[in-house]
């Protein structure tokens, strides 16, 4: 599939999930689920989560609320990071003590801390594990994209990585695969595999690389760019400017809206109505 084909059939927006089952979301898993549905009515339909996201609730609601819609929402998953032996027990007794915690507000100061008990594989081993996993946990047989969750370039380019990456294209494991890069370095070490067709990239990169060689590269090798803090990394700038902003940007194919507040999400699905009607999906 081109670029072309992917930006004619992916959502111009679409929800950023990390907060969905996390300690610092106040709201139920059920509450979650019908919010996503509520986006995806919006025409926010692709939801952009992870293995790590909420201990894997995340991934739970995602597919829940995927099983609910017609026409299925773009679903695109993460893999590679993975929590420490003590943060998997914590999260094995969250549905207890998330309540304690809230009652408390000590929830996003665990949420805080998750980076002290983060860890990463990027062993081909490993990775092979992690799409099948996701897709017990979506209740999927396939997602639209699988993403390698911020690896370092060596491993972006390893020949081991590659070959279990393309093999979840050649089992219909994957419709896409690609990276979540964290700086420049990952994303020349995508554009030199031609298995990667997706990459999610911070707004601060997309700016950084607009209208360079490096934009010309991804253009031609037709990469699909979803771009995530399109917010936060604008600080002072009203979410819809922002929005507007990244929309505008040709490298743009799917902005991430993070917000969990319904009031926020309908201002912005609002304000871009007749865009999202545009979408096929």
């Amino acid at each position: 599939m081109n670029r072309q084909t992917l930006v004619g059939n992916w959502p111009r927006l679409g929800m950023g999930c990390a907060r969905v089952g996390s300690f610092s979301n106040p709201a139920t898993l059920r509450q979650s689920r019908t919010f996503l549905e509520e986006a995806a009515r919006a025409g926010m339909s692709l939801f952009d989560t992870a293995d790590i996201y909420g201990q894997g609730d995340s991934e739970r609601v995602v597919g829940q609320a995927a099983a609910r819609m017609q026409p299925m929402p773009v679903v695109v998953t993460k893999g590679g990071q993975q929590f420490s032996g003590k943060a998997r027990l914590l999260s094995a007794v969250k549905p207890l003590l998330r309540p304690i915690l809230s009652r408390r507000g000590s929830a996003n100061a665990v949420t805080a801390r998750r980076g002290d008990h983060m860890r990463s594989d990027w062993s081909a081993a490993y990775i092979a594990r992690t799409l099948p996993a996701s897709l017990r946990r979506l209740n999927l047989p396939c997602v639209d994209a699988f993403l390698l969750h911020g690896p370092p370039a060596s491993a972006i380019g390893d020949p081991a990585t590659v070959a279990v990456m393309s093999s979840f294209l050649e089992q219909g494991l994957a419709r896409h695969v690609g990276i979540s890069c964290e700086d420049i370095a990952s994303l020349d070490a995508v554009l030199r595999q031609p298995v990667y067709s997706v990459v999610e990239l911070d707004w601060s990169d997309i700016a950084t690389i607009s209208r360079t060689p490096r934009a010309e590269a991804i253009v031609s090798r037709g990469v699909a760019v979803i771009a995530r803090g399109i917010v936060s990394q604008r600080a002072g700038l009203d979410p819809i400017a922002a929005f507007e902003r990244a929309l505008a940007e040709p490298l743009v194919t799917t902005a991430l809206v993070g917000t969990q507040t319904p009031e926020r999400l309908r201002a912005i699905a609002g304000h871009f109505a007749s865009a999202l009607e545009q979408d096929p999906a």
